[in-house]
């Protein structure tokens, strides 16, 4: 063994995961396409790298948390970040 553990997160917690939604939110999904970060900036990095595309929208809460929004802005060349006011 490596000594790392499983890149997507410790398989007895995805299961739950996996089980829980389906009870509760009736997401029918299975422990292998949960991944399990440490946080939500770590979240939406993976997320931006996978989904994204050059030139692809993405609207963003304004006012947004920086750390969201920088993600975003530098997370795929040349996307287009639109901030749409939340209210006054």
């Amino acid at each position: 063994p490596s000594g790392y553990g499983e890149p997507q997160g410790v398989l007895s917690l995805r299961i739950a995961i996996a089980d829980y939604v389906r009870r509760s939110r009736s997401v029918h999904c299975e422990p292998e396409q949960i991944v399990i970060t440490p946080g939500i900036q770590q979240a939406l990095y993976i997320c931006s790298q996978i989904l994204f595309e050059t030139k692809d929208e993405v609207w963003i809460e304004d006012p947004a948390y920086r750390g969201t929004t920088a993600i975003f802005e530098h997370a795929v060349k040349n996307i287009r970040t639109v901030r749409v006011p939340v209210d006054e």
